[in-house]
This record gives C-alpha cells, sequence and structure tokens, in this order.
C-alpha cells in the first residue's frame, strides 16, 4: 500500500523537470496532469505542443492555472522535512514504513 505522501508527491510532480510544481503550476484541460509554467511552456515552444502524459493538444493560453499548487507544494515539503527529521535510521524501533512517522501505540 502507498503511503498517502507518496500519491500526494506523484500527482504533484511535473513530468518535464520530475520537480514538485510550485508558484505558475498549469494543469492540461484533457487528463488533469501538473506542469510547471515555465517547463510546459519551453515543451509546447521547443519540442511539440501536445502534453507530454496524454498527447492532447495542449494550447498555452487555455492551460488551468492551479493557483493552490504553491501551498500543496509548501504542506509537501514541510512533511518531507518532518519525515526525515524524525526517522533516525533505519533501525529505528518505533519507526513504521508503512506510514512514515514514528509509532506513537507503544
Amino acid at each position: 500500500m502507498e503511503s498517502p505522501l507518496k500519491n500526494l508527491i506523484d500527482n504533484f510532480t511535473c513530468v518535464i523537470c520530475l520537480g514538485i510544481v510550485h508558484d505558475d503550476a498549469r494543469m492540461c484541460n484533457q487528463c488533469s496532469k501538473l506542469y510547471c509554467l515555465e517547463c510546459i511552456t519551453q515543451w509546447v515552444l521547443e519540442e511539440q505542443s501536445s502534453c507530454p502524459n496524454c498527447r492532447a493538444t495542449v494550447i498555452l493560453e487555455e492551460l488551468a492555472y492551479c493557483r493552490w499548487a504553491k501551498d500543496v507544494a509548501a504542506l509537501i515539503e514541510n512533511q518531507l522535512h518532518f519525515t526525515a527529521e524524525n526517522k533516525i535510521s533505519e533501525t529505528n524501533p518505533t519507526w513504521c514504513n508503512e506510514h512514515e512517522n514514528n509509532n506513537k501505540m507503544y
């Protein structure tokens, strides 16, 4: 079972640069995949005018602006930082790999 954080990261990863989308994120109207504005602009102008994910025709002016992507990206980065701080080692007996946090039951 994948963790909710992994699913969130997968949904907020630009498939062009493989980074987390931040400011000026744009969404394909056909497949709802998110892209960095700079990445999708360069892709359309220099590569081809189709979505890198679903291959639908992309018109830059028609891509949806995702005003909430910046906030979600900040939450992802905070959670990744928190997880890294609390995961002392692979042998930490209180670390739960499935839930990616310290076990608070014991």
